[in-house]
């Protein structure tokens, strides 16, 4: 079982952020042998995987989200729509709750700054430069597939690679017995679970 730790854990995902891909509730399992900058071995980070990373601004906050910007990368989003390198990406399961839409939900990197720690001044004063975020090395720009109700890298900076955790792989069980008793999926929970898990694994399923 020690050894298992050092392989994978689980974690519960609380709140909405990451909605509809996971649900507040959920029961996953996040693989640890993950290429960072603290370890050269194990599973690389690819953009859209689903990561278990610290806070930059509280970091004894625990947080699960989307990676998307990779180190190198020009990024900016513009009419909601996130741009890599000029290019749009193409993201399925991202979703926009229309209730909390701020301006950095359509737009960033946007003039209002609207930003939750000293990490995101941080990020704006030095790394965006002619409306493009340009990612430093060994760092990575995160956000939820919720948008309007996310708090991620728009509002908290970029995740250093030593505060990125593991990957989540597995939606093991849901103990939302709400979400489970609404699916009109035949085996409720443990059906939504095996497809979500499929879903983690490729995004753009």
């Amino acid at each position: 079982m020690l050894g298992w730790h050092y392989v994978a854990q689980p974690a519960l995902l609380v709140g909405h952020s990451m909605h509809p891909t996971l649900q507040s509730g959920d029961r996953v399992l996040v693989f640890k042998l993950v290429e960072t900058a603290v370890g050269s071995w194990g599973r690389k980070l690819r953009r859209q995987d689903i990561v278990q990373c610290r806070n930059p601004g509280a970091p004894q906050h625990l947080l699960i989200k989307r990676l998307i910007g990779l180190p190198g990368d020009r990024l900016t989003i513009r009419d909601r729509r996130v741009f890599i390198n000029d290019v749009v990406l193409d993201e399925p399961y991202k979703r926009h709750d229309s209730r909390w839409m701020d301006q950095s939900d359509a737009v960033f990197p946007d003039e209002t700054r609207n930003v939750l720690a000293p990490t995101a001044f941080t990020m704006f004063d030095t790394w965006v430069r002619d409306g493009y975020l340009v990612v430093p090395p060994e760092h990575y720009f995160v956000l939820g597939d919720n948008r309007s109700t996310s708090q991620d890298s728009r509002l908290f900076g970029m995740v250093a690679s030593d505060d990125i955790l593991g990957v989540v792989v597995l939606v093991a069980w849901s103990f939302d017995s709400y979400q489970c008793q609404r699916t009109s999926d035949a085996g409720g929970c443990a059906f939504r679970s095996f497809r979500s898990a499929r879903i983690l694994l490729d995004p753009t399923r």
